[in-house]
């Protein structure tokens, strides 16, 4: 009997481990499932928080003192924290977050920075919190449970419970009910698989960093692979190029392109292997020496010249930003399967002294002319996440003309512009033909809904430097042949413009005008108007000179105007036209009202 109470006093101690051990097992089990969702939580919130800073939407998830957008602030540094994010971001308080809680909120952060489409429905529609750093659009940390996240304690605010779930063995002896990730800044010394992740910024410049952990400190290779869908570009960087991010963590920076010079564009980065303006796919395969670490790889899309977005359609670029806009130059390669541009944000090109990294920063008064004989149609207006805008573009200067003469936001064009809002355009020393929208045009161009304004308010006259005569009213525009739109249209092109405006100020050495410089073949103008301030030697309300070519004469009609006026200051030395400075033209319901400072010996000619 003795034995027998032996045996079983031993078989039930046996059971007793077993069953631990078993319930030990199922915690890690369901802790490595918390962390996996966290996981997917943190990877889905940093790609929405690069596509909304790369669409310019960062006031979606910016900190705000009233706390109305539901953004709270961390106010302490994470367990987790390396040393150099400790000194950084962190102590100065920039750390915030946001809760499931406020997801379906109106005007809250949570549901931008997670949106419902993002993960899941499962994940989305249990427990989270996203940490990040508004100032970098960089998520920090994602905790997720099934559980309500709460701190269970009114005197233990929610970021300090939180900062102690960052611990594994603490989540754990937590009963498991919390998943939590914390990307690259995860310290772990018992991990053998490489964990590569990239940022894209997709700005002024079209920057990557690559990341990587390293968890025996062994030398990594990074092999880089750009694909556009035809072609790869491959770029191996070497344990030497890269950079030590915190005791764990190696990264490499990428600037795949810039307008600094010819070296730093896409084109010439990739070795002219790629098509350039086209989507494409940025891998990341790490390696490492030790035998005992698993290699692993990781991508991201974007695209090479323009704003990236999934749903973009073919053969349209996405304007975001001035690089963007510049890229639809043929001087950037740009493919010829791009016809077609949306703006989809405002576009500045002045000094931010509060931003380092906007176009100013980076190039200054550089802008070049866009010449492109495939692109056939821009437009400012957008649909961006149901929010319809129509965008502008202030303070772009053009400081000398493109190789043939003629500047402007276009220095050519053929195809359709509509919406387009110009706002402190200037183009010094312009050459043969400038117009604030386009040099010249040499075929068939219509315009609709575009206007031309000094500043971003309409009409505002402060920055210009006025004396007593409008004569030496400081020039907005200058060159040979100049219109508020457009400069020259040629003896083969044809323009239609209508509901558009100019109101600027233009000085030409041979002909200034309202909309057009001069027309040797065709224009229509509906529902538009000029009021400016021009000085030439020949001067016109809305077109200065207007000679048909020998097929429009043959019809007796080369101008056409309906419903429309002129108005503003005209100083010429020779000839000073109220409307059209020429014959063949069919105008009706419009009228002039201009101000004439001509020369002893010049014409006013009031209609």
């Amino acid at each position: 009997m003795s034995e027998l109470l032996i045996v079983v006093a031993i078989v039930i101690v046996l059971f007793a481990v077993a069953v631990l051990s078993l319930v030990t097992i199922q915690k890690n089990l369901r802790q490595k499932e918390l962390d996996s969702k966290a996981e997917i939580l943190y990877v889905a919130a940093q790609n929405r928080m690069s596509e909304l800073r790369a669409g310019g939407y960062e006031s979606l998830y910016q900190y705000d003192e009233n706390k109305v957008n539901g953004v709270a602030k961390v106010g302490l540094i994470p367990l987790d924290a390396p040393e150099e994010d400790a000194e950084d971001a962190i102590t100065k308080d920039t750390l915030c977050y946001v809760v499931s809680a406020d997801r379906v909120a109106v005007g809250k952060a949570a549901a931008s920075v997670l949106p419902e489409s993002s993960v899941d429905a499962e994940l989305w529609n249990n427990h989270w919190v996203i940490e990040y750093d508004p100032e970098s659009g960089s998520v920090y940390g994602a905790f997720y449970s099934e559980e309500e996240i709460t701190s269970g304690d009114v005197s233990t605010t929610l970021p300090t419970y939180l900062n102690r779930m960052r611990v594994r063995q603490t989540r754990l002896r937590n009963g498991a009910k919390i998943g939590y990730y914390g990307g690259a800044r995860v310290i772990s010394g018992t991990t053998d698989t490489l964990k590569p992740d990239i940022s894209i910024d997709n700005r002024e410049k079209l920057t990557a960093t690559f990341y990587c952990n390293n968890p025996y400190a062994d030398e990594l290779t990074f092999n880089i692979k750009v694909s556009d869908g035809q072609n790869e570009y491959v770029k191996v960087v070497k344990y030497s190029e890269l950079r030590q991010l915190n005791s764990k963590t190696w990264y490499y920076t990428w600037v795949m392109d810039s307008l600094e010079s010819e070296k730093t564009r896409f084109y010439n980065q990739t070795d002219h292997k790629l098509a350039c303006g086209t989507d494409i796919t940025v891998t990341l395969s790490v390696e490492s020496q030790n035998a005992n670490v698993d290699g692993k790889s990781y991508t991201r899309k974007t695209n090479s010249l323009f704003r990236y977005a999934e749903d973009t359609p073919a053969g349209t670029a996405l304007i975001a930003y001035g690089r963007h806009l510049q890229n639809l130059d043929e001087a950037s390669h740009v493919s010829d399967t791009i016809t077609g541009a949306v703006q989809v944000s405002d576009l500045s090109f002045a000094d931010d002294t509060a931003d380092n990294e906007d176009w100013y920063s980076f190039y200054g008064d550089t802008f070049t002319p866009i010449t492109n004989k495939n692109l056939k149609s821009y437009d400012g207006y957008s649909e961006v996440d149901n929010v319809k805008l129509y965008s502008s573009i202030s303070n772009l200067h053009i400081t000398k003309a493109a190789q043939n003469g003629d500047a402007g936001l276009f220095s050519t064009f053929n195809g359709e512009i509509k919406n387009v809002t110009l706002t402190g355009m200037r183009i010094d020393n312009g050459g043969q033909n400038v117009g604030a929208l386009i040099g010249s045009v040499s075929d068939t161009v219509k315009i609709t809904n575009t206007r031309v304004y000094l500043s971003s308010k309409k009409g505002d006259l402060v920055d210009i430097e006025t004396v007593d005569s409008p004569e030496k009213v400081k020039p907005w525009l200058e060159g040979k042949v100049v219109g508020g739109l457009i400069g020259m249209v040629t003896e083969t092109g044809s323009v239609s413009v209508t509901d558009s405006s100019a109101s600027t100020v233009i000085r030409a050495d041979g002909a200034a005008g309202g909309l057009i410089g001069a027309v040797y073949h065709a224009a229509t103008i509906t529902d538009s108007y000029a009021d400016c301030y021009l000085t030439a030697a020949r001067t016109g309300g809305l077109i200065a000179k207007a000679e048909g070519g020998s097929e429009v004469a043959a019809t007796g009609t080369s101008i056409t105007l309906k419903d429309f006026y002129a108005a503003g200051y005209q100083t010429a030395t020779v000839d000073a036209f109220g409307l059209v400075g020429g014959s063949n033209v069919i105008a009706t319901g419009g009228y002039s009202a201009c101000v004439y400072n001509v020369g002893e010996n010049a014409k006013v000619h009031s209609t």
